[in-house]
């Protein structure tokens, strides 16, 4: 303190022998300080320039100040897993770039201040070796942390309490996510939330949640097929066959689980349809379901549960007995003619077609069994808002059904990975009002459903194209 009351004193006496007068002494102070500083900022922006040979590069100066081989740290895990009999899958998408693009002889170099590594295991492949991996992690140096379901959003008995994800320290830090098989050939992983303690548990491994890409929701992805990685030739971790359509997957891989305390809640006080009429009615439906999914699956078009088809999901985690039909969203910006013509190759007839691609589309199929599929086509409102259109047919009126704004997530239905709005019960309480939970068996789609509106008529010269019947 001395020194700076010295150097504060030299400065007041140095200012006093100026040949100019000022109103303010604490103004020249601020106005120094402010020239100091962005000189130190232009000196040290010269620098960089200087160090990077002309480009300057906030990831090479990472690199420069925090890279590390950690080809060793490989090679170990890699061993672990060859003798314990189970595969690694490689998915962080800067070391895969890195590795396509580095010959095998090339070390490893990564950044200690960067994120994990981002791994996978299969947890079919963990039964039996948990406890050795463990233990050979410790004894070479590695410091392992588990995280567990704990206390998931919505808790099912054969994910209770199960490992979600381990951590490994040594030179870097590696996320290893569990991948736990579910129905319909799809891996699940769990929430890092879950865990009761994962702050704790992150902090001690000097991580916050920002630097998590992955676990940050619970996700699901469908299994993918492997090649092993070219990291060194030592090496025996697997990677992605289709990397990019595998990372893509992953990025947009968020999951919700159906609610089965508030589908418990619904059968206890309402009942549940058990009849064979219900019973044979629930596995047509179901068979429809999957075909149609394996259809527009293949075409590369998105879909959700819409309407009725939904509101058994969301409220039942199941099919509405009295339905009578499945109900299914679309992008409108997604609409393909190979839709009809890949649906009728398939065993669907097209009875109705409404609308335009670009304006309330619909289209109507009935299968071999008699069942009927909408298909709803949702249209941009606003930032805000979705739309899917109606039409009368006898009368040509529109109509328009507002959502507002929504996500799609993955979840398991009937045993079948498909999409539903992540936001499920803003988009039911759209649609059916508040009294969403209580069953009505008497619908009218043009004046029932909480957000129907009139949108106009078709004009006499589109009717022949907006209103469409086969035989």
């Amino acid at each position: 303190m001395s020194f700076l009351r010295r150097f504060y004193q030299i400065f007041r006496y140095l200012f006093s022998c100026l040949p100019f007068q000022t109103k303010s002494f604490n103004l020249v102070c601020f106005y120094v300080g402010v020239v100091c500083l962005a000189l130190q900022f232009f000196i040290f922006m010269i620098l960089l320039y200087t160090l990077d040979g002309g480009a300057i590069s906030s990831s090479t100066i990472l690199s420069r100040k925090c890279s590390v081989n950690i080809q060793e740290d490989f090679k170990t895990l890699s061993s672990f897993s060859f003798d314990l009999g189970f595969n690694l899958i490689l998915l962080d998408k800067e070391i895969i770039k890195e590795e396509s693009n580095q010959n095998a002889s090339k070390k490893l170099i990564y950044c200690t201040l960067c994120k994990p590594i981002l791994m996978a295991v299969d947890s079919t492949a963990l039964i039996d070796v948990r406890k050795q991996l463990l233990s050979k992690l410790v004894d070479h140096g590695f410091v392992p942390v588990t995280f567990y379901n704990s206390h998931p959003l919505q808790r099912i008995p054969e994910l209770n309490h199960i490992e979600t994800v381990i951590f490994v320290q040594r030179t870097a830090t590696f996320q290893i996510v569990i991948f736990h098989p579910r129905e319909d050939n799809t891996w699940w992983f769990g929430d890092i939330h879950s865990d009761t303690s994962y702050e704790v548990k992150l902090a001690s491994l000097n991580l916050t949640l920002q630097e998590i890409d992955l676990m940050k929701t619970e996700g699901a992805v469908e299994k993918f097929e492997m090649i092993p990685t070219s990291l060194s030739e030592e090496s025996t971790l697997i990677q992605p066959k289709d990397v990019s359509t595998v990372l893509s997957d992953i990025n947009n891989s968020k999951f919700i689980e159906c609610n089965l305390t508030r589908a418990t809640l619904f059968h206890n006080k309402f009942g549940s349809d058990k009849s064979p009429e219900a019973v044979r009615f629930r596995h047509k439906v179901w068979k429809m379901l999957s075909r149609v999914k394996t259809i527009l699956d293949s075409l590369g078009i998105v879909f959700w549960l819409s309407s009725g088809t939904a509101l058994g999901y969301f409220r039942e985690c199941d099919i509405i007995a009295h339905s009578k039909d499945v109900d299914i969203g679309v992008w409108a910006s997604s609409y393909s003619d190979r839709i009809i013509t890949e649906m009728h190759d398939h065993g669907f007839h097209l009875k109705i077609s409404l609308g335009f691609p670009n304006d309330s589309l619909e289209l109507s199929f009935i299968d071999q069994s008699g069942i009927k599929l909408d298909i709803f086509f949702f249209y941009k409102e606003d930032n805000n808002h979705y739309w899917n259109g109606g039409t009368q047919v006898k009368s040509g009126k529109k109509f328009k059904y507002t959502f507002p704004k929504f996500n799609l997530c993955w979840t398991i239905f009937k045993d079948l990975r498909v999409r539903v709005p992540c936001e499920t019960e803003a988009y039911i309480r759209a649609n059916y009002g508040s009294n969403w939970f209580t069953p009505v068996k008497t619908w009218d789609w043009k004046t029932s459903p909480a957000n129907v509106l009139p949108n106009g008529v078709w004009k006499q010269e589109q009717l022949a194209d907006a209103i469409k019947l086969f035989v």
